[in-house]
């Protein structure tokens, strides 16, 4: 069940050896092109007008035939390699939703994958080797290998027990009604919804200008943008912009 693997640098081999012969063959049809005008030009003038000049078509033909072949036989097994390359490369990511002796279940986006579990599969958890018994429901993972006639052929398994779910993105426009160094909380305009942002480190705050100023800048009832992303968790704040002049505010 061990999928054959072609290396770039083996595509590049071929691809140069490739290029090499057709030198050779476009070079030597040349030379031997030169000699055959050679060669007549010598018979030409040991003859008489009525003898025909000696020609080794034969020769030529037959080295356009031998080069021609190999050339032929070098282009299949780019061919083929190029096939390997391209062939179903994937990766994705999945909650362990059943883990069975020979499958694990995954639940994505798109729906439930049942991926196989081959002799040739390295599961990891912590950059360390995972028995598949050792799996759990929950789990999540990232799966890397292939793609072939819609079966998933994974080679690698990359298990965590931190959800690895892509948060959403959270954009709004509201009131600032509350503000701290721990959260920051605004009431959406039209739909008046209320919304809390935690504040982290990575947490940025800006004026109407977009410029970084202190999240002691800032006023309660102002109107503000806000970016975030929400999760399990919550909704952890990415920015928090003043759509009014802070400098008003102050004055």
């Amino acid at each position: 069940m061990k999928t054959k693997i072609i290396s770039l640098a083996s595509l590049v081999s071929l691809l140069a050896l490739l290029t090499s012969v057709v030198y050779v063959f476009e070079h030597t049809i040349v030379f031997a092109q030169g000699s055959d005008k050679e060669e007549i030009a010598t018979k030409s003038a040991q003859t008489s007008d009525d003898e025909n000049p000696i020609v080794s078509d034969d020769t030529t033909q037959e080295l356009k035939k031998r080069i021609e072949k190999v050339v032929e036989e070098k282009r299949e097994q780019v061919k083929g390699a190029l096939e390997d390359l391209l062939a179903g490369k994937s990766g994705f990511i999945g909650e362990v939703f059943r883990v069975s002796e020979e499958t694990i279940t995954l639940t994505t986006p798109t729906g439930n994958i049942v991926v196989p579990i081959g002799e040739q599969v390295q599961i990891l958890k912590d950059g360390k080797d995972l028995m598949l018994e050792k799996v759990e429901v929950g789990n999540w993972v990232i799966v890397l290998g292939n793609t072939r006639a819609e079966t998933v052929v994974p080679d690698y398994i990359f298990v965590s027990e931190e959800s690895l779910r892509t948060p959403n993105q959270i954009v709004a426009l509201g009131t600032l009604e509350s503000i701290n160094t721990r959260q920051v909380v605004i009431t959406t305009r039209g739909t008046g919804e209320e919304k809390s942002l935690t504040i982290t480190k990575d947490s940025q705050f800006e004026d109407e200008d977009g410029e970084e100023v202190r999240i002691t800048d800032f006023e309660e009832q102002i109107a503000v943008l806000v970016t975030g992303f929400e999760s399990e968790d919550g909704i952890t704040l990415a920015t928090l912009r003043s759509l009014t002049s802070l400098s008003d505010i102050k004055d």
